[in-house]
């Protein structure tokens, strides 16, 4: 990838690798934290793939990684809002 870059990330996890081990949290209060969105993997996947099927992005401009998707700036906005979107459908957050 060249130029600008944007990442898309589930903030719930660490994108470094030395930081994912779970840590246990000394708290009576299972909520603490951040809770991971559920499906991301599979939203970003779709979101990233249509966006890369749509012919106006140049392969290596949109990346899926473990946690997210790392995109250019041209792309951000496409994959950024497809992410949303389908986030904000899901029935945990009603």
């Amino acid at each position: 990838m060249n130029d600008q870059r944007v990442a898309i990330l589930d903030a719930s996890y660490s994108p470094f690798a030395f930081i994912r081990e779970k840590t246990t949290v000394e708290s009576s209060d299972d909520n603490l934290g951040l809770q991971p969105i559920p499906k991301f993997a599979e939203i970003v996947t779709d979101a990233a793939k249509s966006a890369m099927l749509s012919g106006e992005y140049r392969p290596g401009s949109i990346a899926i990684i473990d946690v997210g998707v790392v995109c250019s700036t041209c792309a951000v906005q496409v994959v950024g809002r497809a992410i949303h979107s389908r986030i904000a459908e899901l029935d945990v957050w009603r």
